[in-house]
């Protein structure tokens, strides 16, 4: 049951998103076709992770979960947000990524030392 769901939400997701661009692109200055991007965009997210999320490898804590919550609300109420939080997420991703490098770096530097006794 879990495929067909899955690949439900992505025709769902993609419809949203291929009817509200091509509904702003000829024009349309309906707040609907914008909230339906939106919504299309978040369904796109979910459905990427779908199988991670089906297996529960995803296992954030409260604090993430709040604070994913609190960015959808404040970019629902506030939309000219978007490259601010964007920037910052992106400034996030490449501090972890640069932790992550540096710890594998440094395991690696350990692991080549041998123990004497």
């Amino acid at each position: 049951m879990g495929k067909l769901q899955q690949h439900l939400l992505g025709l769902i997701a993609f419809s949203l998103v291929a009817i509200s661009i091509v509904a702003l692109w000829s024009g349309s200055t309906q707040p609907l076709f914008a909230i339906m991007l939106r919504v299309g965009f978040g369904l796109l997210a979910i459905w990427l992770a779908w199988p991670q999320l089906m297996r529960g490898e995803w296992k954030g804590s409260l604090l993430v979960a709040a604070i994913l919550v609190g960015l959808v609300v404040l970019l629902a109420a506030r939309p000219r947000y978007v490259p601010v939080i964007g920037g910052i997420l992106i400034l996030a991703g490449a501090i972890q990524l640069g932790l992550r490098y540096a710890s594998r770096m440094l395991g690696r530097s350990s692991g080549n030392r041998t123990r004497r006794e």
